[in-house]
């Protein structure tokens, strides 16, 4: 099996594509809104059967990547973990579950290693890293992740945000502790404590 991550920033969001041999297996979409119509038409008529034409997805404006599958993620970190820590990393039973959901790459663990936030320094283990994952991304990106929000539910100061700006934003008022109140559609209506 091979997985194939498509990231596409025109369209904020990936498509993962897993072949099994020479044939399409599955296929996983995560977009930050919602593809009409035509681009989810565009999309499927575009992927290939066979990975000989996943290439050709450039031309869409993805970037396509080589996913890595959760043994090469495991690999990577104790590759990684041996390096830096200078003995090698004894693998548990539950790693491979922790790590499954990750999207780890080499930048990001070479941070996770050389940090020196007390959630990971001489506390690095595959637990510590699924524990403090959004920390993690948050002291890799920096500030940039959260930009100056109001302190409080603002719904005309939402209203002027795009997609990504309204994620970061809400990621914001969670850390403040607030939480959502959603009316009978779904929709955020406020945020309360």
């Amino acid at each position: 099996m091979t997985t194939y991550e498509l990231v596409s920033q025109r369209a904020k969001g990936s498509v993962k594509l897993t072949y099994d041999g020479n044939y399409l297996k599955t296929v996983e979409i995560d977009f930050k809104e919602p593809l009409s119509v035509m681009q989810f038409g565009t999309l499927f008529a575009s992927i290939p059967y066979v990975p000989a034409g996943i290439e050709d997805l450039a031309l869409l404006g993805f970037e396509v990547k080589t996913a890595l599958r959760d043994n090469e993620k495991i690999a990577l970190f104790c590759r990684l973990y041996e390096q830096y820590v200078g003995i090698k990393y004894k693998v548990s039973a539950s790693d491979s579950g922790k790590i499954k959901k990750l999207a780890l790459n080499e930048k990001l663990l070479n941070h996770y290693f050389t940090s020196t936030r007390f959630e990971f320094k001489g506390k690095q283990s595959i637990a510590n890293l699924a524990k403090y994952w959004n920390e993690l991304l948050r002291d890799y990106c920096g500030d940039s992740l959260v930009a100056d929000y109001p302190n409080h539910w603002d719904a005309a100061f939402a209203a002027k945000l795009d997609g990504a700006q309204t994620s970061k934003y809400w990621a914001h008022l969670r850390r403040l502790g607030l939480k959502p109140k959603k009316d009978r559609h779904g929709n955020v209506t406020e945020w309360l404590k």
